[in-house]
């Protein structure tokens, strides 16, 4: 879907047009449009709507068409990217770093939540469900986001492993009763909350941005893993250099009170902060080490 310019001059548009034409002789051809790739983090139809807003902003600041679409699931987005189907892509911290290895994309910005560009994740469970500890999950069911996931399955293995509760991710399934991959957070939480799991793996401020306050009092979390570099936002490694500077100072412009409305409404995200993707790079060899379905190629 296509957002078609809004209140923006003529005169905007010619000097956006010639801006992003002057970045093609740094890296790359300048493409038509940019096309936005989301993963399902939240509800899909409301992320749909969150990122149609987003991407008005962007025509509006760039000065050329911007497409937004949310993929099936983590794998899709890296696909996308892989593909060239995208030139942006809002990922999680180790499905940015396959992004780098397998499709060249580099994280420019990532989330900054309390001041802080990382956080952890944690085994979320019902405050009546009985479940007290790690160890009282064996033969239980839970909901993980995603395999490409780093708060809502990769840390959340790891943590089994460290406790010496399984040996490698091979062993997960036989360690749970059951293991459901939502798709997302939000998605993860639900399943958690509607009694179809026992517990959700995901990050720690997933309740905070997709519960209510009553509802976050229903459950307790044990299990805490981390530091994890923030989820964030990449660019494809083929568009230019200048183009991608004009995106970063696009992107960063939501963090002005007037526009980060359009910023909270994705994700629940509140500040960007520019990051390198060196950053991300260890989750790989993690992944690796751990095997199992979270097993990057």
């Amino acid at each position: 879907m296509v957002v078609q310019i809004a209140k923006c001059s003529w005169f905007k548009l010619l000097l956006g047009v010639l801006m992003v034409a002057l970045a093609a002789d740094l890296r790359g051809e300048v493409p038509d449009r940019l096309v936005m790739s989301f993963t399902p983090e939240a509800a899909p139809l409301e992320l749909e709507l969150d990122a149609r807003g987003l991407a008005a902003f962007l025509e509006r600041e760039l000065g050329m068409p911007v497409v937004a679409q949310v993929d099936a699931d983590y794998t899709g987005t890296v696909e996308a990217m892989r593909a060239g189907h995208a030139h942006i892509a809002f990922l999680s911290p180790l499905a940015a770093a396959l992004a780098h290895e397998v499709a060249g994309a580099r994280m420019i910005l990532a989330e900054e939540r309390r001041g802080q560009p990382y956080y952890h994740s944690r085994y979320w469970v019902r405050r009546d469900s009985g479940i007290d500890d790690l160890g009282d999950l064996r033969g239980k069911t839970v909901a993980f986001n995603d395999p490409l996931s780093a708060s809502g399955y990769l840390f959340p293995v790891a943590k089994l492993i460290e406790e010496g509760l399984i040996e490698t991710a091979d062993e997960i399934h036989s360690f749970f009763g059951r293991l459901y991959f939502a798709g997302g957070t939000e998605l993860s939480l639900r399943a958690l909350m509607n009694g179809f799991v026992d517990a959700a793996g995901v990050s720690r401020y997933g309740p905070e941005v997709f519960l209510s306050p009553a509802e976050r009092e229903e459950l307790i979390y044990f299990g805490e893993h981390g530091p994890i570099p923030n989820h964030g936002i990449a660019v494809s490694g083929t568009l230019p250099d200048t183009l991608v500077e004009a995106l970063v100072a696009a992107f960063l412009r939501l963090n002005e009170p007037e526009h980060n409305a359009i910023l909270r409404r994705v994700y629940g995200w509140q500040r960007l902060t520019p990051v390198d993707t060196a950053l991300y790079l260890p989750l790989l060899e993690l992944s690796r080490r751990i095997g199992g379905e979270g097993q990057t190629p």
